[in-house]
């Protein structure tokens, strides 16, 4: 089994996720923007590429996450690359279609950059912090499993505005250092 738990879980001592080292730990747990994180650490622009912004199928079934959202939601999928293309994050992230216009007037923009540009007052709640498996991942990121995620809401006046999970890849070990601390 993969952990997975909330960030009150992540931050207990002897979690699984206590066990990241702490470079990586500060990464998963941050309330700040990643796109900037990744640009501070890799020294570099990174790009968003977005590879999808549909309707959400009711069909498909939302993350337990998500749910708060309600229905009407718009589903928006993008990798944060470098300037090289390699893949940093896979991140998605659900909308409500009647107001995410309002919100991400530039769809090849971070939703942070957006958001500040707006001057848009948010809270950022860390729902969970999860390690897992995914084959479509391995062959964007080019490395294998486990991947460290997490997902999270931002909240907009008392109401939820968006519910993102990103996934970070192996990769980020160039700049973080490996995720698991050095047993002594």
């Amino acid at each position: 089994m993969l952990p997975q738990g909330s960030e009150t879980e992540a931050l207990a001592l002897g979690s699984d996720p206590q066990s990241l080292a702490p470079p990586w730990r500060l990464l998963l747990l941050s309330d700040g923007s990643v796109t900037r994180h990744l640009s501070l650490l890799t020294q570099s622009e990174v790009n968003v590429d977005c590879v999808g912004m549909d309707l959400h199928s009711d069909a498909d079934p939302l993350p337990e996450e998500a749910e708060v959202m309600g229905g009407g939601l718009l589903l928006r999928q993008v990798f944060l690359r470098t300037r090289r293309r390699q893949a940093l994050v896979y991140a998605r992230s659900w909308w409500r279609a009647d107001s995410v216009d309002g919100y991400l007037t530039d769809k090849a923009q971070p939703i942070w950059t957006s958001l500040s540009e707006r001057k848009t007052e948010l809270y950022r709640e860390i729902l969970t912090v999860e390690c897992g498996h995914n084959e479509e991942l391995e062959r964007e990121f080019g490395r294998p499993g486990p991947f460290w995620g997490r997902y999270y809401i931002f909240w907009h006046a008392g109401q939820p505005l968006t519910v993102i999970q990103e996934v970070f890849s192996p990769g980020m070990d160039e700049w973080l250092g490996p995720s698991s601390p050095p047993v002594h």
